[in-house]
């Protein structure tokens, strides 16, 4: 039976044969996810021309530098990691259209956040978020956004700027009701999906399991 050690060292093998591959085929999508990898593999940083990563599903705690040249990517999937903040130089990725943070363990999203542009979907639900950033307003094309099983007591003025907003999960905070029908901030126009602000329980769908890239 393999140890815990040979799987690590087979996964890390798989990584860095489909990071090899991905380079000699010059593809834009590339799945690392599930490999309880600890850190990518280096020559992760050459594929400039990739579009999509998934790393979701691993062991990352910090993201190394070098992940920063990737600036053609529009999906990045960081989903259920450890990481517990998150590098400035993520709002210099402005081609994202979709940023999944979900099931880490953030306080804060990075004071670069309003670089991003383009970016029309943020999931960072199941993390330790206290507080929304005001900056958050900055990301007008932003239609989904997915904040639930975190700890907000309260919301930012500016998301009520967000007029491209269609569906927001805020269940399962510290949120008082009065809080986002009173005072901050506005409602979706009709149609859209806004779910309660406090759930009895936790059982959303999308707090274990958010839309996948494409549904609706």
């Amino acid at each position: 039976m393999d140890t815990f050690e040979d799987q690590i060292a087979a996964a890390r093998k798989t990584a860095a044969d489909r990071v090899e591959a991905a380079g000699r085929s010059g593809a834009t999508s590339l799945d690392l996810s599930g490999l309880m990898l600890a850190t990518p593999p280096a020559s992760l940083g050459d594929l400039t021309a990739l579009t999509e990563l998934n790393l979701a599903g691993n062991r990352l705690t910090v993201l190394p530098g070098w992940l920063s040249g990737l600036t053609a990517l529009t999906t990045l999937n960081l989903t259920a990691n450890q990481l517990t903040e998150l590098p400035e130089w993520l709002g210099d990725l402005t081609a994202l259209t979709r940023l999944d943070l979900g099931g880490n363990q953030l306080a804060a999203l990075p004071e670069s956040l309003p670089g991003l542009t383009a970016l029309t979907e943020l999931f960072a639900w199941g993390n330790r978020l206290t507080v929304l950033p005001e900056s958050l307003g900055a990301l007008t094309a932003l239609t989904d956004l997915f904040v639930g099983g975190n700890r907000l007591t309260a919301l930012p003025e500016s998301l009520g700027r967000l007029s491209a907003l269609t569906r927001v999960g805020l269940s399962c905070n510290q949120l008082h009701r009065a809080a986002a029908v009173a005072g901050q901030p506005r409602r979706p126009s009709a149609g859209s999906t806004w779910p309660a602000t406090s759930s009895p329980s936790c059982r959303s769908g999308w707090v274990t399991s958010p839309p996948s890239p494409g549904s609706t």
